[in-house]
């Protein structure tokens, strides 16, 4: 990660550019003695671009609404089950979407400039947790659906165990974290849970 992405802003530099927008992950574990190796290698790029001549902006977004159920939601329908990967957690998920929203905002100012070097914590409008996921499966898709547990650790490379941990241990709800005020007067992430299974089932009838 730390490789391509250097390249990449290397090569943006290279070709004239002016300001960058990071995607990073969620804050919480974005510290230098994180147990999730990805998340060190986001703090890593970050750093490579504070120690550079280029203005950035860092986006650090809570859990997917897309990963809340794992790889498992498309199956939902047929199985009529779920399971959750914060299973015992609350999470405010985002839809990446609202992600992609900011960061155009932010690529789309005339001036910048109150941004730059700054690290934005974007999550989702309302806590969700393995009750509300069902109910909303239940509401979008009008049938039965099961809560099967959570995702198996077993069923994850080891190199992401860590990143479930931080999860179940209610580090992405709204008590512990929430969108940066900026991110709220420029884009405020909008789309709930509900929002997206709606919309992800809709293209699939």
């Amino acid at each position: 990660m730390f490789v391509v992405e250097t390249d990449i802003i290397n090569a943006a530099r290279k070709a004239g550019a002016k300001y960058i927008v990071k995607l990073a992950t969620t804050d919480s574990a974005m510290h230098v003695h994180s147990d999730i190796f990805y998340a060190r290698s986001h703090l890593a790029v970050e750093h490579f671009l504070e120690q550079g001549d280029i203005p950035f902006t860092s986006l650090r977004p809570n859990l997917f609404h897309n990963n809340v159920v794992g790889l498992d939601l498309a199956s939902v329908a047929k199985t009529h089950q779920f399971r959750t990967m914060a299973h015992g957690a609350s999470v405010a998920s985002i839809d990446p979407a609202d992600v992609g929203r900011a960061a155009a905002a932010l690529l789309s100012l005339d001036d910048p400039s109150p941004h730059y070097g700054q690290k934005y914590t974007l999550t989702g409008p309302e806590n969700i947790n393995d009750q509300s996921v069902g109910e909303v499966l239940r509401e979008v898709l009008q049938t039965d659906v099961k809560f099967a547990g959570g995702v198996r650790d077993d069923e994850f490379p080891a190199l992401f165990l860590a990143a479930l941990a931080n999860l179940k241990q209610g580090k992405g709800d709204l008590a512990h974290t929430a969108t940066s005020p900026e991110i709220l007067a420029l884009a405020p992430p909008r789309s709930t849970f509900k929002d997206y299974v709606t919309h992800y089932f809709a293209k699939r009838v």
